[in-house]
């Protein structure tokens, strides 16, 4: 992790890897990052020091250059597997991670925890979204909003992008949904398909049929 404090000398560095692997060639994924609520910042990244690229999270504390703790998401669930393009959203309450894994194949998997839970509360407890379709899913990004948990990935099969949307109820456990939607298509007021998805009303028109109307402030 490096920063700057006026944004032209970069010379804050932590050192967020225990397993300080070396890169042979170019990453296929970069780390993602998310501030908790306490102020800590919380990042995902994979790196293939265990001996297979297995993702890792950290919860460090900049502002007081600690590098704080790291940990494998799934120690002992999934032996030597291959996990890669991690994503993170911290809530006011739980921290959820989303990764693709190749499970004979592509697959997307979810690990959810309480915030005071972390770092240990994430490991070996995942589901896999997209165990009911077909092809490889990949990609996948997660956010979480009031206490709904919003993930979308892509799908090779119809080349669409999937999506999903869960509620957080405070539980020990988590469960894998038996549906999913595909978004077909972004539209404005007048029906246009749209690119920019911020400050205007904007339709979203999934696979079902349904349709939810959102405006996003940039």
């Amino acid at each position: 992790l490096v920063s700057s404090e006026d944004g032209i000398n970069w010379d804050q560095h932590l050192d967020l890897d225990p397993s300080d692997w070396q890169l042979n060639g170019c990453p296929s994924s970069g780390a993602k990052t998310d501030w908790l609520p306490d102020g800590r910042l919380a990042s995902v990244f994979m790196t293939g020091g265990s001996g297979s690229p297995q993702i890792y999270l950290n919860l460090s504390n900049p502002v007081n250059n600690d590098p704080g703790s790291t940990t494998m998401l799934t120690v002992n669930q999934f032996d030597n597997s291959n996990q890669n393009q991690p994503h993170i959203a911290c809530g006011a309450t739980h921290t959820v991670v989303v990764w693709e894994q190749i499970d004979d194949g592509f697959e997307i998997k979810l690990s959810i925890a309480l915030n005071d839970d972390l770092p240990s509360g994430l490991i070996d407890i995942a589901i896999s979204p997209s165990e009911l379709l077909e092809g490889s899913n990949r990609h996948p990004e997660v956010a979480i909003i009031d206490d709904k948990i919003h993930l979308i990935w892509q799908n090779s099969t119809d080349g669409t992008i999937k999506y999903l949307r869960g509620s957080i109820l405070n539980t020990s456990s988590i469960t894998t949904p038996s549906t999913f939607r595909g978004l077909v298509r972004i539209v404005d007021a007048l029906g246009r398909e749209v690119t920019h998805t911020t400050n205007q009303v904007l339709f979203y028109i999934y696979d079902d049929g349904s349709v939810e109307k959102k405006f996003v402030i940039e």
